[in-house]
């Protein structure tokens, strides 16, 4: 008779872009600070689409429909690349427009100008900055920051430093993500106390390597408040 043993449950997967699901991350990077961006991109890519509709639907009398900020988000374009959430929503409304290229204007229509109108419509909409950053720090303490330098109001150093201050924040790791890659400003944030600094564009593999060698010497839990 062959024993079979029992089934081994599978090795729990880690979560997101790699990372133990433990991991809390705040991102003040591309989308300029920690805020809840999806509703933020709804908002764009509805302004984005409608203002197109309208246009479209105008020239060829037929009614407008506008885009549904909740269904076609997340039916269409939720994350997907600009231009292929355009695709995907203008092939669903039968529309098709030339491919263009990425340096087009955002009144062009084409699949590139229409991104890049969304990109410009989500800079509109986003009003946060470092300044609500700090609001959020007081309800949560990340295991890692993702910090950009170019922030309205209060910039990264201004954050960085905000936080190596505080005794509340000060040994949270910051890693610097920024297209400013000169020695002068990646002195400054080491001696302001950053962590790591990347330049853009950076590769995903040593961020990740990154974030997982800082989060092994941070224990959340024991920062104070």
């Amino acid at each position: 008779m062959t024993e079979h043993s029992a089934p081994q449950p599978a090795p729990q997967q880690p979560a997101g872009l790699g990372l133990n699901q433990d991991i809390r991350v705040c991102l003040f990077d591309m989308d300029g600070v920690l805020t809840k961006t999806a509703t933020v991109h709804a908002a764009a890519w509805k302004q984005t689409f409608d203002a197109l509709l309208r246009r479209l639907d105008a020239r060829d009398s037929r009614p407008f429909e506008p885009f549904d900020d909740v269904k076609d988000y997340e039916k269409y374009v939720d994350g997907k690349p600009r231009a292929d959430g355009v695709r995907s929503f203008l092939t669903a409304r039968g529309i098709e427009l030339p491919e263009g290229s990425p340096d087009d204007p955002p009144t062009a229509e084409t699949v590139q100008g229409v991104g890049n109108a969304k990109n410009d419509a989500f800079n509109e909409q986003l009003a946060k900055d470092g300044v609500d950053a700090l609001a959020t720090l007081q309800e949560t303490v990340p295991d890692v920051m993702l910090l950009d330098i170019e922030m309205p109001r209060m910039d990264g150093y201004e954050l960085a430093t905000h936080m190596r201050n505080d005794e509340r924040f000060k040994k949270i790791p910051i890693i610097m993500i920024t297209s400013r890659t000169g020695e002068k400003h990646r002195n400054r944030a080491m001696e302001i106390g950053v962590d790591r600094y990347l330049g853009k564009p950076y590769q995903e593999a040593e961020l990740l390597e990154n974030i997982q060698e800082l989060v092994g010497s941070f224990n959340p839990q024991s920062t104070s408040w």
